[in-house]
């Protein structure tokens, strides 16, 4: 979920410095930068300033935290170059396949051209994924708090299973399997859009809640539950909340010999 905020990350840490973010692995999923990637495109801002295209997804700043980590994704996926808001011909061929195996090479290209993630598929190929391990490895190989290395482990999974290179039971891959993702709003074939489908549990009945989360209500967070909750299941929900929300800090200034974005 998108949220304005006027973060910045600092760079150039020292060596013995625990971050709370990084720019080795990514911190936004691969399907998330996808859509990124789409709306780029779509709204024609290839050729904008970065200031013009954080506005557009919502950002005051292209140094806000959220707006940031989707960039250093999008680089670090091969979806953008190494300056400013152009795709590569990675995404273009993901977003506007020419040929049959476009999508599934530039999928594959995305994730094994991350090192840390390439590596991980060789070590974990043919087992199954274990988030707290991988937490662990991330934590200590990258310096980075264990907040952060949550994020990262968990946005590796989902960008995994996304492009394919999870099987049943989240067995992981060497290589992509399955069917090619469809991008959100589109039929496999990316020509039509999807209709939208009530939900299909019918274990008890639901209520739906939106809480602006501004007062000019330009903000809001929805969601769709079930009439009554156990205590156990609020823990689970409260906890799955600030694991998978990016919760903007206030700006801290940089410290001497640093050097902000």
């Amino acid at each position: 979920m998108a949220t304005n905020d006027t973060t910045t990350e600092t760079t150039a840490p020292s060596k013995t410095a625990i971050r709370d973010y990084t720019r080795d692995v990514p911190m936004i999923d691969l399907e998330e930068i996808v859509g990124f990637a789409k709306k780029i495109r779509e709204e024609a801002l290839e050729t904008a300033t970065m200031t013009e295209v954080a506005k557009k997804f919502g950002y005051k700043a292209a140094t806000s935290s959220p707006m940031y980590r989707r960039m250093v994704a999008a680089r670090l996926f091969g979806f953008l170059g190494k300056n400013g808001p152009a795709l590569t011909a990675r995404a273009t061929d993901f977003l506007k396949p020419s040929a049959d195996d476009a999508r599934t090479k530039a999928l594959t290209e995305a994730i094994k051209g991350i090192v840390p993630y390439s590596e991980l598929i060789s070590k974990l190929e043919g087992k199954k994924v274990n988030l707290e391990l991988i937490s662990n490895g991330f934590e200590k190989k990258l310096n980075i708090s264990s907040v952060a290395a949550k994020i990262c482990a968990r946005v590796f999974e989902k960008s995994l299973r996304f492009a394919g290179f999870l099987g049943s039971d989240d067995i992981v891959l060497s290589k992509l399997g399955g069917a090619v993702p469809a991008l959100k709003g589109q039929d496999p074939d990316g020509d039509h859009e999807e209709e939208e489908h009530e939900d299909d549990d019918k274990n008890g009945e639901k209520q739906t809640h939106t809480l602006y989360l501004g007062t000019d209500k330009s903000r809001k967070f929805i969601v769709t539950a079930p009439l009554d909750v156990s205590q156990a299941e609020l823990a689970r929900i409260n906890g799955w909340l600030k694991f998978t929300l990016l919760v903007d800090q206030p700006s801290v200034p940089a410290k001497p010999g640093e050097q902000s974005i």
